[in-house]
This record gives structure tokens, sequence and C-alpha cells, in this order.
């Protein structure tokens, strides 16, 4: 498959659901701060979005707002995890990841072949978020941005991961 094929909304219908635990205001939280140098764009969502993503994320982890999963999405191995985004417009949909799985996926575009031996290695038993990702850069940010007009981007989403 290439990225002219590319399923993104399949991929959005596969991303893990969560739920939300407790009410939480975000306007009034008092999110981490982010202490790295500036990301680089990951399936077309900016910097910003993904740094402000992971401040969000990190908030309601550390609140108990979201349970934190046992175990790794991908391997399923009890290893220490944490959130990965696919799609940074909404948290809720955030799969947890060990960091071995966290950086084969990431390096999936320079290391294919890691991507791929992590794949047999898994045998999803059904089609998974992650068995349906390719090995070349996809544009998801654009795809939302395309799909939904401005207005109800706005509306849906705002300025900040939509909860």
């Amino acid at each position: 498959m290439s990225r002219a094929d590319f399923d993104y909304e399949k991929l959005l219908s596969l991303l893990p659901r969560h739920k939300l635990l407790k009410p939480v205001d975000l306007k009034n939280a008092n999110l981490p701060k982010w202490p790295w140098p500036p990301l680089k764009n990951y399936n077309g969502f900016t910097s910003n979005e993904r740094i402000h993503t992971w401040k969000v994320g990190t908030y309601l982890l550390n609140i108990g707002a979201i349970a934190k999963p046992k175990t790794c999405d991908i391997c399923k191995h009890k290893k220490p995890i944490g959130f990965h985004s696919e799609n940074y417009y909404n948290i809720l949909n955030d799969p947890f990841l060990c960091k071995s799985c966290h950086s084969i996926l990431h390096l999936r575009f320079r290391h294919p072949h890691s991507w791929y031996r992590l794949l047999d290695t898994v045998h999803p038993d059904k089609e998974t978020w992650f068995s349906i990702l390719i090995v070349e850069k996809i544009d998801l940010a654009r795809f939302l941005r395309n799909t939904l007009n401005k207005k109800a981007m706005n509306r849906k989403f705002g300025t900040r991961p939509r909860l």
C-alpha cells in the first residue's frame, strides 16, 4: 500500500478508545512544562500540536483522568509504557506503548525492516491500528483538516486536543 491509497478513516476507527474517568477543566489546568527541544512533525501534526498533546496527556494521567493500561498495545509485554499519538486531535485515542515498540514505530520510515520484524513477532489476530500503518509518511492532520470544514474543526477540536 502506498501513501496515496492509505485509509485514514480505517486508522481512526481502529485506534483505541479510552474513557475519561472524571470531569476535567483544561482551561484552568496546570499543564506540565515541556523541557525538551521542539519535535519534528509527525503525521502532519506540528511540533506545537504534538507538545500540547503531550502536556494534556501527561496532565490527564497525573490526575487519574485516564487509566494507564498495564501492557504495551503492540507487543503486550508488561514493560513501562507511555502514550503515543497518531491523531493529536483526540487524546482519548492514544495507544500506550513500551519504549521499544514506540522507537521502532517512529523509526519505521528509516528502518522499515525493524518495523516489519516487529509486526511479524506480534502476529495480531485481527486488523489493528498498527498493522495497517505503512512505512511512508502520511498526513493525517491534513486529512482531518480537509475532511472537516474550518468551523466544524474549531467547534469539534478548538485549538487544543479534544477529550
